[in-house]
């Protein structure tokens, strides 16, 4: 049986007692977990959610996660900006071979 990640995710602050807005959130695959970037009335947080606490968290209850469940991770950034360098390098490594191919197959044939 499949489960589907509600989106946005209910997360309740432990702090002020309210539900957290839910600006942005993004499974990650690799390793089940869920990269969230929430707001209440205590500030804002950019944290992880294992997948295990998603999935405790929406059973048949729909109980939202709470906030001490949230591993902050002030790297997050700095890892997305370091992957979008390499996925930009492969891209052009891949457009140097339609360029290759492009060029084998239109390049003038000797008689």
């Amino acid at each position: 049986m499949t489960r589907t990640i509600p989106n946005p995710v209910r997360i309740a602050c432990t702090e002020c007692h309210r539900d957290a807005h839910v600006e942005f959130q993004d499974h990650q695959t690799h390793d089940d977990s869920l990269i969230v970037a929430a707001e209440c009335g205590c500030g804002r947080v950019l944290a992880v959610v294992g997948g295990v606490l998603i999935f405790r968290g929406y059973g048949s209850q729909q109980q939202p996660i709470i906030a001490s469940s949230l591993r902050h991770d002030a790297d997050l950034g700095t890892h997305a900006k370091e992957r979008i360098a390499a996925l930009r390098e492969r891209i052009s490594h891949y457009e140097r071979w339609i360029a290759a191919a492009q060029w084998a197959r239109d390049k003038p044939r000797s008689a």
